[in-house]
């Protein structure tokens, strides 16, 4: 489903001067699809397969057995697998630092399969400023069926949610989080194909670091029986709609 460009050559206009051509355009155009809502300009996307070039990871619990795998590779290549022991509990944190985007309305998007129960999955948007820290998370709790939404250090807002879309014990999770950096507010959470509005909540920064740095963050915590979990794509958009 390719769109703006088309299939023969001629000059267009740009509206933007600051925005970057759609990589996933010839991706698209050859059949290699991303699964996702495809609105905006992709900045940053990664497939999830390197730990420490790409993505930092930390483990609280249980470690997990760590491997490539493509035994469901959803982008053809192969992933980072996460397996714990039966009977175990554990909670992995992804990070994957990346160039700031410009502030414009951004998404971040993630495609994550998985095996067993999840208790918890959160999505994020870090930007770290000398002086200032703005953490934008969003959290699915099906244990606590809520969904909370990060405002400042330490302080979560809950939405309580009874009607979260249905928690599967194996299968494709689609998350893709809105945000709106300039004003320092959530727009949206999509969960599969549900939309989630927020509550008007105001990004609060404190005191941060003496460097900058963009962060794409990931926390998945899973129940106590042993669980699978494969990070298949992550995605940054600007000039989302």
């Amino acid at each position: 489903m390719p769109h703006g460009w088309p299939d023969y050559f001629m000059t267009l206009p740009k509206e933007n001067v600051f925005g970057t051509f759609d990589t996933l355009e010839p991706i698209a155009r050859i059949g290699f699809l991303a699964p996702g809502l495809r609105r905006g300009n992709v900045f940053w996307c990664d497939f999830c397969q390197y730990l420490g070039k790409t993505w930092f990871v930390t483990f609280e619990g249980t470690a997990p057995r760590v491997y490539k795998s493509f035994e469901r590779p959803l982008f053809g290549v192969p992933h980072l697998h996460f397996s714990w022991p039966a009977l175990t509990k554990g909670t992995v944190t992804m990070q994957a630092p990346m160039l700031q985007p410009p502030i414009t309305l951004l998404a971040v998007e993630l495609h994550v399969w998985h095996d067993l129960w999840l208790e918890k999955i959160t999505i994020g948007y870090h930007f770290l400023a000398p002086g200032k820290n703005y953490f934008y998370d969003a959290q699915i709790n099906w244990l606590e069926q809520k969904i909370k939404w990060h405002k400042e250090r330490y302080v979560w807002v809950s939405q309580d949610f009874s009607e979260l879309p249905e928690r599967i014990p194996r299968g494709l999770y689609y998350l893709r989080l809105g945000i709106d950096p300039a004003k320092c507010r959530y727009r949206y959470l999509m969960i599969n194909t549900r939309v989630i509005f927020p509550p008007d909540i105001e990004v609060i920064p404190y005191t941060g670091t003496i460097f900058e740095d963009t962060i794409f963050y990931v926390q998945v915590a899973g129940e106590d029986y042993g669980v699978n979990f494969s990070p298949q794509g992550a995605f940054v958009y600007i000039n989302d709609l």
